[in-house]
């Protein structure tokens, strides 16, 4: 998976060199980790 380093959220770039390559379980626990900061 591609996601971002820092997300838009937190005024990430929406750019190549704002994203990374992920494993699915890795996108899983960094979504659960943001939504949680996010307090959503």
């Amino acid at each position: 998976m591609i996601d971002r380093i820092k997300p838009l959220a937190y005024s990430g770039a929406d750019g190549p060199d704002n994203m990374q390559l992920q494993t699915i379980a890795e996108a899983k626990a960094k979504d659960k980790w943001e939504r949680e900061a996010c307090g959503k």
